[in-house]
């Protein structure tokens, strides 16, 4: 991830750049701080698997999810 952030930053490569003019970049490196200092890579303290909330993240059961969508 380093590698590709630094790529579209510095323009290195014309892909980048086309990537840069055309596209909005979000970058967001982790969601899930709370479920992974608890050793849950793929759930939240709650239990919700955030991966499987990604297409309809519930304000009240996924703020994570719903606060980058939104």
């Amino acid at each position: 991830m380093d590698e590709f952030i630094h790529s579209l930053i510095a323009q290195i490569t014309p892909e980048s750049k086309f990537l840069l003019d055309n596209f909005i970049i979000k970058c967001v490196p982790m969601i899930n701080v709370d479920g992974v200092i608890c050793g849950n890579f793929r759930c939240d303290l709650t239990g919700m698997d955030l991966n499987r909330n990604w297409k309809n993240p519930s304000n009240l059961l996924h703020p994570q999810i719903f606060s980058i969508k939104n």
